[in-house]
């Protein structure tokens, strides 16, 4: 799997960090990012016990999701990104608990639960 891959993430806590049908991750190894600026005002929200929302403290964007059981791996919110990615398109996982009036349209692969 490349470095950086996005995911679709349906479940119900992502959707109200979103506000949105579903989040868009990108998955980034941990080694090969830096934050060149702006590192202060990040903050954390536990929403379970694995996983942690890494936010803008001045204006709330979630910026990442740090899933603690995979250190190598963090993600991070795909529609916060102002430049352009090579980030291949991924798949859909918690389709189990998507939102019942969204409807996936595309061919991406699907995963009931975590892939």
């Amino acid at each position: 799997m490349p470095d950086i891959f996005s995911k679709c993430i349906h479940c119900s806590i992502c959707r109200k960090l979103h506000g949105a049908a579903f989040a868009t991750w990108g998955g980034v190894g941990r080694a090969n990012l830096s934050i060149d600026k702006g590192g202060e005002l990040l903050k954390a929200y536990s929403f379970s016990k694995n996983t942690d929302s890494i936010f803008c403290s001045k204006c709330g964007s979630p910026i990442f999701a740090d899933y603690k059981p995979n250190q190598k791996k963090i993600y991070l919110t795909l529609g916060t990104v102002d430049t352009k990615l090579d980030c291949p398109p991924g798949f859909h996982e918690f389709v189990g608990s998507k939102a019942p009036w969204f409807e996936i349209t595309d061919d991406l692969p699907q995963f009931r639960e975590s892939s």
